[in-house]
């Protein structure tokens, strides 16, 4: 790291909530499998766990980053073999520039709009809206999302063992203002992503539930 390198990093680290997790040695992200699904015999000596979050942004918060390793139950393992998240773990934290909504890249959502209105026309019903306003739903959904992600309202949402091949989840709550005759009410809802490398977001579900 050059010297403007570190005084930058130094500058970000007292001001900065946000951080990228960065592996120096591992070629490899979730882009590169997105498609073709994750081959084990490529990636090696590199684990699934470490690829689904490298160069990912994060708000550095608990409950909104991948969660490090805990080494008290493991007091042999040599403090030099202690990584991240897991013993031997490449990974490193870099405080990042908050992240403004201009710089997230949502995808995979506007494809998703005719499910959405399928699955859950009751709910966006109950919020005043019909199959007429599916393109002010996806572009209120999208907006909402990158603003609520770069504020940093949202939680993980640890997938079961295996789906955790397909990247690493957070629910976005969104405060999604109702139309029509809801016109005056505002519903608290989420919206599920996969985080991908440098402010990209992947849909899940456009609109996963109530918010608490």
């Amino acid at each position: 790291m050059s010297t403007l390198e570190q005084a930058r990093e130094k500058v970000l680290s007292l001001f900065s909530e946000w951080i990228e997790i960065d592996d120096i040695k591992n070629p490899w992200t979730i882009e590169n499998f997105a498609k073709v699904g994750f081959d084990e015999k490529l990636i090696k000596p590199h684990c699934l766990d470490c690829i689904i979050i490298n160069k990912c942004w994060f708000k550095n918060e608990v409950s909104k980053k991948p969660e490090e390793f805990n080494y008290l139950n493991y007091p042999e393992i040599p403090f030099d073999k202690r990584g991240l998240y897991h013993p031997n773990c490449h990974c490193k934290t870099k405080f990042i520039a908050n992240p403004s909504p201009s710089q997230i890249i949502i995808f995979d959502l506007e494809r998703r709009m005719d499910y959405l209105f399928d699955k859950k026309a009751e709910w966006l019903s109950a919020m005043g809206y019909n199959i007429q306003d599916k393109q002010e739903v996806f572009h209120l959904i999208e907006s909402l999302s990158k603003e609520s992600y770069c504020n940093g309202d949202y939680t993980n949402n640890p997938p079961s063992e295996d789906k955790k091949k397909y990247g690493f989840r957070i629910r976005i709550r969104l405060q999604f203002p109702g139309k029509r005759d809801k016109a005056n009410r505002i519903f608290p809802i989420t919206s599920s992503y996969i985080v991908y490398p440098n402010g990209k977001l992947k849909n899940n579900t456009p609109i996963g539930g109530k918010s608490k």
